[in-house]
């Protein structure tokens, strides 16, 4: 399925010849940046390819003119930063990054970098209400400190800014993400959900239809090329009184002779 979606992308990239013009970033580079730590990596993965391959439903763009057709591109880095502080080029990101998602766990909430990242989002860039927590592991404010997942700079909100937490655990990998979404753009859940479903069902038609078609193709292939054949023949037979030389019968009228010969 993977594979079906990277042709998928591929093709766009190599057709998609549009600006940026109107794709909502309103003059941002990135739609979302994602803080994470390393234990974290394969969800900030998780996001970052989900997102970017997520397509808003024609529809609900219909209704909202201001919203772009894909979600691109969101921001994650590779690499781990060292120290405590903040390099250069990730504060620049940070400020080029209209939204931030934190991927929640208590090995993020102890990480120095996340909750600088946060910190910075937050109280220098003031976009605390633009922070989506994402939480894939531990307690929301748990009184063990070793299971809490919000970083502190989350954790410290008054209560009027406090957050909504998307947990994956309570919602399920797709619903999460179209929570996400729908955070993002300010469209309601529902909406987006009900067309994800379709769009979902729509796909899973099309790939069994190829699937399908691909395997009769293939079974058609195997059985010219690689399956045994057999013909059946005799060496004489009477043709209206006349004696006739070797001629091929069929599969029925080899079983009832005696001088079949199988080739």
């Amino acid at each position: 399925m993977r594979i079906l979606y990277k042709l998928q992308y591929f093709w766009e990239r190599l057709f998609d010849h549009s600006s940026n013009e109107y794709n909502g970033l309103e003059g941002y580079s990135y739609y979302a940046f994602i803080s994470y730590t390393e234990k974290d990596e394969k969800w900030a993965e998780w996001l970052q390819w989900n997102l970017e391959h997520y397509k808003i439903p024609t529809k609900v763009r219909s209704e909202k003119k201001d919203l772009p057709e894909r979600i691109r591109p969101v921001f994650w880095y590779k690499n781990d930063l060292a120290g405590a502080h903040l390099s250069g080029a990730i504060k620049k990101e940070l400020m080029q990054s209209k939204y931030m998602i934190v991927v929640c766990s208590p090995a993020s909430a102890n990480k120095a970098w996340v909750n600088d990242e946060v910190r910075y989002f937050k109280e220098n860039l003031q976009r605390d209400n633009r922070i989506i927590p994402f939480v894939v592991g531990g307690v929301i404010k748990a009184d063990n400190p070793d299971q809490e997942c919000l970083p502190l700079p989350i954790r410290c909100l008054p209560r009027e800014k406090e957050l909504r937490c998307i947990d994956v655990r309570e919602y399920g990998k797709s619903k999460a993400l179209v929570n996400i979404v729908s955070s993002l753009f300010n469209v309601r859940f529902d909406v987006l959900w009900d067309r994800y479903r379709r769009e979902q069902r729509k796909r899973c038609t099309i790939y069994g239809t190829i699937i399908t078609l691909l395997t009769i193709v293939l079974l058609g292939c195997w059985d010219y090329f690689l399956h045994t054949k057999y013909r059946y023949y005799v060496d004489m037979v009477d043709c209206n009184g006349i004696p006739t030389g070797i001629i091929q019968i069929d599969n029925s009228d080899a079983k009832k002779s005696l001088q079949a010969l199988s080739l």
